[in-house]
C-alpha cells in the first residue's frame, strides 16, 4: 500500500519587506545597460529595446523566472523589483545570447 507523503512546507525569504527596493533595482538595471553596451558597442536605444523585451518575457511568465538558487526557483520574479532585476538577468543568461546574438559573441 502507498504511503502518503509528510507535511508539505514552503518557506518564503521576506528579505526587504521594510525596505524600498527600487533604487537599488533600478541601479542594478543601469548597470546591465552600461556591461551590456561596453561587451557589445551597440547603442543604448538598441540595448534599451531589446532589455524591455527581455522584461516583458520575464514579467510574463513569473513562475518560470526568478531568484534561482541551485537550478531552483527561491523567489518568482513578480515578487519584488530587484528580484524582477535578477530574473530578467537569469533570463538573459539562458535565452538572452540566442536571441541577442550580439552578446553571443562577446
Amino acid at each position: 500500500m502507498p504511503t502518503q507523503p509528510g507535511p508539505f512546507k514552503l518557506l518564503a525569504d521576506f528579505d526587504g519587506v521594510w525596505t524600498d527596493p527600487s533604487p537599488e533595482a533600478k541601479r542594478v538595471r543601469e548597470f546591465m545597460v552600461s556591461v551590456w553596451n561596453r561587451m557589445t558597442g551597440a547603442a543604448l536605444p538598441e540595448i534599451q529595446g531589446f532589455l524591455e523585451a527581455a522584461e516583458a518575457a520575464v514579467r510574463s511568465k513569473p513562475d518560470e523566472n526568478g531568484w534561482v538558487i541551485s537550478g531552483r526557483i527561491s523567489a518568482y520574479a513578480d515578487e519584488d523589483e530587484f528580484v524582477f532585476c535578477n530574473a530578467v538577468g537569469g533570463w538573459l543568461d539562458r535565452i538572452g545570447a540566442t536571441a541577442y546574438p550580439r552578446v553571443a559573441a562577446q
